[in-house]
């Protein structure tokens, strides 16, 4: 990965420098990462390891990884743990995040896991390691299951997160 300091880089160096990472939770260490499985589906003539760090970015830092400074990718960046092609088109990855892309509340853990990557095709989440400190802060649902199942009328549906179209 490398950072280019050409016109393009120059422009975003301020949004860049100026970026900060969430607030960890507390008690979190650096080792203690969330881990997400993906199932991606490949375009013709795309690469898995290249549609890998796209999704690693885009989850994080939003940004090109030309125009992510080094000490700020190893630091915000999600890591490619594991990476296996199974076909011409397919492929499984599992990505993890440290507690500085996580950040300390719940909307944030749900915009990097969904984000601008649920608008994208190919990319399924097929499962996700949580961390014990990231669990034990969000503590859980303070109505059961059946507290926002009721106020959305969805008994049996999918509440948090869904796909249009």
């Amino acid at each position: 990965m490398s950072y280019k300091h050409g016109r393009r880089a120059r422009a975003v160096t301020s949004v860049v420098d100026g970026m900060s990472p969430s607030t960890p939770v507390p008690g979190m260490r650096a080792d203690d990462r969330l881990g997400v499985h993906y199932a991606l589906t490949l375009a013709r003539g795309e690469r898995a390891a290249d549609k890998a760090a796209q999704i690693a970015f885009e989850q994080t830092v939003e940004l090109p990884p030309d125009l992510v400074p080094p000490a700020l990718a190893e630091r915000m960046v999600g890591r490619v743990e594991v990476l296996h092609e199974r076909g011409p088109r397919q492929a499984r990855l599992t990505l993890s995040y440290g507690p500085d892309s996580i950040g300390d509340d719940l909307p944030q853990c749900l915009n990097l896991l969904f984000g601008n990557i649920s608008l994208k095709p190919g990319i399924r989440i097929t499962g996700i390691d949580w961390p014990a400190p990231l669990l034990a802060h969000l503590g859980g649902p303070g109505h059961g299951v059946a507290g926002p199942r009721g106020l959305a009328r969805a008994p049996r549906r999918a509440v948090t997160a869904g796909r249009a179209g």
